[in-house]
């Protein structure tokens, strides 16, 4: 038993933080306790093994997608404890995990662990559909694999092919944990029975809280996931007096289909205002509001310019969320996307969020957005796409949320652009452990490296003389943790601070010729402006080792950065120098950089971004692409998934996209099914095109070979294994093989065990595989035949 405290003082909570807890403590308590077992009694009890897996399972939970969580460990500490728990797994058995409910342990964790520790998986396997999109009728289903893996999703038999996929991945420090297989699939008009099959694998589907394991009706999908009125009987009074208020005609006329843009609570100039002008500019029949505090200087501003404005926080804001079409902001923080608790208004919520990004994402932030319902995720960058909605990240997002069209404000950015300001930027960012800092002590602010660093380059003579003597204008733009710490600088009077700065700061970035930064991403305005930063990175080590809670995305900077990357004072001096001394020339590997990266350099970024918006509400009729499809049937003939081949290949015919192998590999696949006459066709048409080949003729043995087994069989038994789909996709599996097996149909057994595809018979299972395979051949007199597979037996 656990005890836990109110105030985090516990065992519990504090052993997090004490390195023992992922060494001694599993060395000696746990892979201890399993070793003196096994010298006393020759075995680990299941009792043993599943109290050790209930302490494992928390460490799991915590550092899973989380390597921050334990970035007090060195290198070699963390090496040791994936160890040690390799070492624990050889002891607990894959029965002990099988059954292992505890401390939220869930069906993705036991594939996490049987494929990672026991090399092995289940013979079945389960897809969650969690979502389903009503206006384009898809619905999102998951699953869950430690190797690579091909669905195969079916409307009444027939393939639906999934419009998005996406491999996500589960890490556990650095390495493997599992896969998270994302797909949204179209569904029929009609209603139909919607089926999957994961690598052959028997799929059962979970919706609604239960599992189906012969399809679920479509109907009963779209049923479960229609919006449910809320018992709002036990609501606090004020929740349910707010309920009737909003819900009068007033608040319904004016905020119809409404279009709700914010950036911050009481600050502007950020995509979601840019995004506002191109709206009220170009789409007048939209009815677009911006919320923001009224008596802010932002929202001064924007009222004098005519914006039609919600107060922050007012009677307003709150209705125009219930009758909202979209949300739209550049900030993803609760107090925006969920200012309204969905546990008392999420029935008469309906909008779309579509997040605008207050910056592009260099850094992972999975662990903060994969919390949020972001319907519309819009990015600027090709890698910044590729690292969210592409596969082998940690983010839930696909193509079907993210998309690709530059940020609003950067069309105002490039827009009104400038060169040869004689002017640097100057802003650093903040460090988390600086907030220990004590305002009574800001001595200690100063005696930081991180205080050291910055106030001892600007009162250097350089720094001075490149004001004074080279004449440029030096600003400094503190993040808003460093203003309690401003007197610590004893700034120059030669360098501007920037405290609240009247102009935007798009202005200031279009007025700056260099940005002088450590890890800002303010560096990526500078960028796509041509303009080049240079990186102050003095406690780089610290940062990339792991001793602050950063969780490293894609961005290198020793191969992506815009710009120098100096460690020492010396270092930027010296690249401050050449800079100047090269009239601010761009180094052109830089300058390519720069170019490389943004996916578009014109202004219609907002264009883009309403046309994605927009596309929220409408249908989705169009069919996958050629390329898609094309994609689709190279992953099934990889994984020689023969029923997708089969479908695949013959859309791919249909659509006219003509490949030379089409015909044989078709071929392959109706053999594999059964269909031998089928399969002799489309032999015959490849070898008059092609000649006859090595790899034509043993298809042509493989087509022999089915065809004699099967003629083996009468009709009845024939019809049992080639059922009324007319082929053996769904017969020929380990779990049919064992229906069989115990009503002793010895004669389709030992026709069927010679042509299922031994891949999809998980290792475990192969030795009873053998053991059925054997009785089956001594059972009809096969002598030779029971004594290999006899040997298989053994082997196994």
């Amino acid at each position: 038993m656990y005890r836990k405290r109110r105030a985090a003082t516990s065992t519990l909570d504090t052993g997090w933080q004490m390195p023992s807890a992922f060494d001694e403590v599993l060395e000696i308590g746990c892979l201890g306790l399993f070793k003196e077992s096994m010298a006393l009694k020759g075995r680990v009890s299941k009792e043993m093994q599943k109290t050790v897996l209930y302490h494992l399972i928390w460490q799991f939970k915590k550092i899973v997608n989380n390597s921050s969580s334990v970035n007090f460990l060195s290198d070699t500490q963390k090496e040791k404890y994936k160890a040690l728990l390799r070492q624990i797994f050889t002891y607990i058995e894959f029965d002990t995990i099988d059954g292992f409910n505890l401390a939220g342990a869930w069906f993705y964790h036991k594939v996490a662990l049987l494929g990672r520790y026991k090399d092995t998986s289940y013979t079945y396997q389960i897809a969650y559909i969690d979502a389903y999109d009503e206006i384009k009728n898809e619905l999102k289903i998951r699953y869950f694999s430690f190797v690579d893996s091909t669905p195969f999703f079916t409307l009444d038999n027939k393939e639906t092919l999934p419009r998005h996929l996406k491999v996500r991945r589960h890490e556990f420090l650095g390495e493997k944990f599992v896969q998270e297989y994302i797909a949204w699939v179209p569904l029929s008009q009609e209603q139909a029975i919607f089926n999957a099959f994961i690598d052959n694998q028997v799929t059962s589907i979970s919706v609604a809280g239960k599992h189906w394991g012969k399809g679920v009706n479509t109907t009963l999908i779209q049923n479960h996931f229609k919006p449910k009125r809320l018992n709002s009987a036990k609501f606090p009074l004020r929740v349910k007096l707010k309920r009737r208020v909003y819900q009068n005609s007033y608040f319904s006329q004016k905020f119809k289909d409404a279009w709700l843009l914010m950036d911050r609570e009481a600050q502007a100039d950020d995509s979601a205002e840019h995004l506002y002008r191109y709206l009220r500019d170009h789409q007048p029949d939209k009815n677009i509001f911006y919320i923001i505090k009224l008596s802010s200087n932002d929202g001064l501003r924007l009222k004098a310019e005519g914006f039609n404005l919600i107060d922050f926080g007012s009677v307003e804001h709150e209705a125009s969320l219930i009758y909202a079409q979209h949300l739209i902001s550049s900030d993803a923080v609760k107090y925006i996307t969920n200012y309204l608790p969905n546990q008392y208004y999420k029935d008469l919520l309906s909008y779309k969020f579509t997040f605008l990004q207050h910056g592009v994402t260099k850094d992972d932030l999975s662990a903060w957005l994969n919390t949020k319902a972001i319907a519309c995720f819009v990015t600027a960058a090709n890698p910044e796409y590729d690292s969210i909605a592409g596969d082998n990240n940690k983010y839930k997002f696909t193509s079907k949320e993210v998309v690709l069209t530059g940020f609003p404000r950067h069309d105002n950015l490039l827009n009104n652009n400038r060169t040869d300001n004689k002017s640097i930027m100057i802003m650093p960012t903040w460090r988390e452990y600086l907030n220990e800092i004590d305002t009574e002590n800001r001595g200690a602010f100063a005696q930081s490296s991180y205080g050291k660093a910055w106030i001892t380059l600007l009162h250097s003579d350089f720094i001075k003389e490149l004001s004074q003597k080279e004449g440029y204008q030096l600003r400094f733009f503190p993040h808003p943790n460093i203003k309690k710490f401003l007197d610590e600088f004893a700034m120059p009077n030669y360098i501007e601070v920037l405290i609240e700065p009247k102009e935007s700061i798009q202005v200031l970035f279009q007025r700056s010729d260099l940005l002088l930064t450590d890890y800002s991403s303010v560096a990526f305005e500078m960028a796509i402006l041509e303009k080049p930063t240079l990186y102050y990175q003095f406690d780089h080590e610290e940062i990339f080792s792991g001793a602050h809670t950063y969780e490293k995305g894609y961005f290198e900077y020793e191969k992506d950065a815009f710009g120098p990357i100096c460690y020492t004072q010396k270092q930027v001096i010296e690249a401050l120098s050449s800079w100047v001394n090269n009239q601010g020339e761009i180094n052109p590997m830089y300058q390519a950089r720069m170019r490389d990266f943004f996916a578009y350099h014109d202004t219609n970024n907002s264009q883009r971004v309403f046309t994605a918006i927009e596309n929220l509400y409408l249908t989705d009729a169009k069919e996958i692409s050629d390329t898609m499809l094309l994609q689709y049937a190279v992953q099934a003939w990889d994984k020689k998934i023969w029923k997708a081949i089969e479908y695949r290949y013959e859309l791919l015919k249909q659509r006219g996209i003509g490949l030379d192998e089409e015909d044989l590999i078709l071929a392959q696949a109706k053999q594999a099914l059964g269909k031998v006459e089928e399969a002799r066709k489309l032999l015959n048409t490849h070898i008059a095109q092609f000649g006859q080949t090595q790899q034509s003729d043993k298809v042509y043995q493989d087509i022999q070979k089915t065809e004699a087994l099967l003629n083996l069989l009468d009709e009845k038994k024939r019809f049992l294994l080639i059922n009324q789909e007319e082929d053996l996709f769904s017969t020929l599996r380990y779990g049919t093989i064992l229906k069989w097996f115990k009503e002793k149909e010895w004669e389709i057994l030992t026709v069927a065990t010679k042509l299922i595809d031994k891949r999809f018979i998980v290792k475990k299972e192969l030795a009873y595989f053998y053991y059925i395979c054997l009785v089956t051949a001594n059972e009809l007199d096969k002598k030779e035949e029971a004594l290999f597979y006899l040997s298989q037996v053994r082997d196994y």
